[in-house]
């Protein structure tokens, strides 16, 4: 710029007037000062930076308090009255009525009871028993031979000669089993109270003749019983 102000003054023509040339020169002057000044505070800001105030910043986490809602409580509805229905009942007059008569009640009249037979049935009585097909007179045989077997034990006992000392007397009644002339399993029912009378008994069965034995009991088991008397 100043260049040019240079070369445009030396271009002009001296025919110009002198004023305007004084305030061009001026004008150039302020110019000029005002470059260096703003030059001279240019260097002075970059070599003492104006210092820069700290600043700090605060922060805060503090957890937000939370807000308490308020519960609305629903207002109480009124409840509706009932008005309650009157029935208005309209008495209506009694009527009377006559009393009707009462029948005389019927005589009773006695049934007659009528006795009917009961008819009993009757019960035909049973049927007789058959006869025993057993022979009469084997029958007769056998109880023939069973007096004579018993006569034949009392004609053998053997009256104990210390029981006819002492004179006592005694009763003993037996039971034994006959097969074919031999008697066995001699036993006592009742005694008569003294061993001697008892085993005088015994020996008396033992020792007494056998009859003839009839047909129908030969090979035939019979048991008998005796009273042997002293």
């Amino acid at each position: 710029m100043f260049n040019s102000s240079v070369i445009n003054m030396g271009a002009m023509s001296p025919k110009q007037d002198l004023p305007v040339s004084r305030a061009v020169l001026v004008a150039l002057g302020i110019e000029i000062v005002l470059l260096i000044a703003g030059s001279v505070a240019i260097a002075n800001a970059k070599s003492n930076p104006a210092p820069v105030a700290d600043q700090s910043v605060e922060l805060s986490f503090e957890d937000p308090q939370p807000k308490k809602i308020e519960k609305i409580e629903p207002k109480p509805q009124p409840k509706p009255v009932i008005q309650p229905v009157i029935k208005h009942h309209i008495a209506t007059p009694m009527k009377t009525v006559a009393p009707q008569p009462v029948p005389a009640p019927a005589p009773i009249r006695p049934i007659p009871v009528v006795n009917t037979p009961v008819a009993v049935p009757v019960v035909a009585p049973p049927p007789p028993p058959p006869p025993p097909t057993v022979n009469n007179e084997a029958a007769e045989k056998e109880a023939s031979f069973a007096a004579q077997l018993k006569a034949a034990i009392i004609t053998a006992r053997i009256y104990p000669a210390a029981a006819r000392m002492m004179g006592t007397h005694g009763k003993t009644k037996l039971g034994f089993t006959f097969l074919d002339g031999v008697s066995s399993q001699i036993h006592i029912i009742k005694s008569s109270g003294s061993t001697m009378f008892d085993q005088a008994a015994i020996q008396a069965v033992t020792a007494a003749p056998v009859p003839p034995i009839p047909e129908s009991l030969k090979g035939k088991r019979v048991n008998y019983e005796v009273e042997v008397v002293f």
